[in-house]
């Protein structure tokens, strides 16, 4: 069993980021946002170790759970909070959560390994509970923390809820799962590759008032970065890049095409590029 599970990192500017592992070389982050009269957690992982707990040994702020949308490894902690936001379109997901069967998929030799599991936690049985997000998460609206605001702005694509919060004062983007180095999943169920396409067009125009981009797994990004992301799928979307067809386990939506370009990999369902 490992000593923590949890490896947090202040990032400066009232921000700490908390990785979780989720397979080798690979994690999920939550970032602790704080304003002078609130904080906001901007997910809560994946259900492992005392996250809560975690959290309020950071800050002594009353909390606030905005969930860049609905996925397992971002929710797993949200029914442990008195306030959750979430965006409408993945509510569903939230009071859902991950029932036994499903989250028992997550741990493995090549995913989520047991020497890396915190002490006390036993995986046989294990779930993510649902929950009732108690307010709901619309384009434009600003989350005020006292001092300091987040701006949502729906980006749908990886998940029909999913949102980017910009935080104007600091310079910062959080991304979720809609911008990342690596592997792109527009393949999962309600995944959808054209609002994709307009939600990285969306994002482009926000990058003037952005220095940083932190998203939920890999490294932070820079504008340029982001730019670059947008330009590789539009690349895809003018026909420039073959693709690998490959055949997606039972969980994801079906089969699926794989388009890398440079240090990004595209994966949208069968045919749907160009339709």
């Amino acid at each position: 069993m490992a000593d923590s599970w949890f490896t947090v990192t202040p990032l400066g500017h009232g921000i700490t980021a908390i990785a979780e592992p989720l397979r080798e070389g690979a994690d999920v982050k939550s970032y602790l946002i704080e304003g002078q009269r609130e904080a906001a957690i901007v997910d809560t992982g994946a259900g492992v170790g005392d996250f809560k707990g975690l959290v309020e040994q950071l800050t002594s702020l009353p909390l606030v759970d905005v969930q860049t949308h609905g996925h397992w490894d971002h929710i797993g902690a949200c029914h442990q909070f008195e306030r959750v936001l979430i965006h409408p379109e993945d509510v569903p997901f939230l009071r859902r959560g991950e029932p036994a069967d499903l989250y028992a998929t997550h741990f493995g030799p090549d995913q989520i390994r047991d020497e890396w599991l915190p002490a006390g936690f036993v995986r046989e049985g294990a779930s993510i509970p649902g929950c009732r997000p108690t307010g709901l998460l619309n384009d434009g609206d600003t989350i005020d923390l006292g001092g300091r605001a987040l701006e949502v702005v729906h980006t749908p694509g990886h998940a029909p809820g999913a949102v980017v919060l910009l935080d104007r004062d600091a310079r910062i983007l959080l991304a979720g799962d809609t911008l990342r180095f690596g592997t792109i999943l527009l393949m999962l169920k309600k995944g959808d590759p054209v609002a994709y396409r307009q939600s990285l067009d969306r994002i482009v125009a926000l990058l003037d008032a952005v220095d940083v981009v932190y998203p939920a797994h890999g490294a932070p990004m820079t504008p340029d970065d982001v730019r670059a992301l947008r330009d590789a799928y539009e690349s895809v979307w003018a026909g420039n890049v073959p693709s690998t067809p490959e055949r997606a386990p039972a969980m994801w939506a079906g089969d699926i095409d794989a388009y890398q370009v440079d240090r990004f990999l595209f994966l949208t369902p069968r045919d749907s590029i160009g339709v």
